[in-house]
């Protein structure tokens, strides 16, 4: 059997700290903020949808895209990786958004 060992000796008010715990609070509220904005955002894409309008499908991959965004440098935390990905994740947007309007 495999040995485990499980360090439950832990100084939780170091990792709790003030200034940890602070930090962690504002990034609860701009991941709020980024839901509340996604949130909003599907629904206009989803009255955008049901409206049938010519330059709706042009509006709606923009707003897309945008969405994309905020999720891949919120919520996958992109934001902190490296340039390259930065750039990756853009031309991914670029490439995607010259496709639909060349298509379109």
């Amino acid at each position: 059997m495999a040995f485990v060992r499980f360090n439950l000796d832990i100084n939780f008010p170091y990792i709790l700290s003030y200034l940890n715990l602070k930090t962690m609070l504002k990034e609860i509220k701009i991941n709020t903020l980024i839901l509340t904005v996604l949130l909003a955002l599907i629904i206009v894409i989803f009255l955008l949808a049901e409206n049938k309008a010519s330059s709706s499908f042009s509006i709606i991959a923009s707003l897309t895209a945008v969405k994309f965004m905020a999720v891949s440098f919120q919520f996958m935390e992109t934001k902190k990786a490296n340039l390259f990905w930065k750039i990756l994740i853009c031309l991914f947007v670029v490439a995607f958004l010259i496709g639909v309007f060349v298509l379109n």
